[in-house]
């Protein structure tokens, strides 16, 4: 599943108030291999929405989810300005009957 943190979920609501052009826009996740992207675009049914302060900022399609599993959109400082930013998160396993295993 794909974390959104507090500050993307805030950039998504502040782009929103911009470019939304009808009620119900939100930003969806697209996936292009292993790639992801964002587009404008209406709520579907069987989408996992993502708020802030109330308001869908950002759907996702369960086509998707698998693509974006392990990763968390964040926003970060260029010298553009802030930009959203997704990275992987790394999965680390432990085995815990086994202190010595690696």
């Amino acid at each position: 599943m794909l974390n959104v943190t507090t500050a993307a979920r805030r950039f998504l609501a502040e782009k929103l108030e911009q470019v939304r052009t009808s009620e119900g826009e939100v930003m969806r996740v697209f996936a292009d291999g292993a790639s992801l992207s964002l587009k404008l675009g209406p709520i579907q049914a069987d989408d996992r929405t993502i708020a802030h302060d109330g308001k869908p900022v950002l759907a996702i399609a369960p086509s998707v989810s698998e693509a974006a599993d392990h990763r968390t959109l964040d926003v970060v400082m260029t010298m553009q300005g802030r930009k959203l930013r997704v990275t992987e998160r790394t999965i680390v396993e432990l085995n815990l009957r086994n202190p010595d295993a690696t």
